[in-house]
């Protein structure tokens, strides 16, 4: 299950981790964030032991939507050693969130799905 975080606890949350961090900016009634949270779902299941997932509705903190600029959701951000190394943005299939994330995850780890 991914955990809900706020803008409150984001940066304290995403800092305190030596696995890849994977935070979800998601919108209620979308389609496109349930997809994809159904997709980290079953990747933070199958892989608890390589990465976090957090998620944040950007309906009750909008103000996160303006530190990083972004204006498509869902969105996910990818952090490693408190850096953010990468984002996804929009509905995004299982298969190339796996691929990010094992381009980001050191070469003799690799995550299942």
């Amino acid at each position: 299950m991914i955990n809900e975080i706020n803008t409150k606890n984001f940066y304290k949350t995403i800092s305190h981790s030596e696995k890849l961090v994977i935070v979800e900016l998601f919108t209620e009634n979308s389609t496109g964030s349930y997809l994809v949270e159904l997709s980290l779902n079953d990747i933070l299941e199958k892989n608890i032991n390589l990465v976090e997932a957090y998620k944040i509705n950007i309906d009750k903190h909008p103000e996160i939507t303006q530190s990083f600029q972004l204006f498509t959701f869902p969105t996910i951000l990818f952090y490693k050693n408190n850096e953010l190394l990468d984002v996804i943005t929009g509905p995004t299939p299982k298969n190339i969130i796996v691929n990010k994330i094992n381009r980001l995850l050191n070469q003799k780890e690799y995550i299942t799905f």
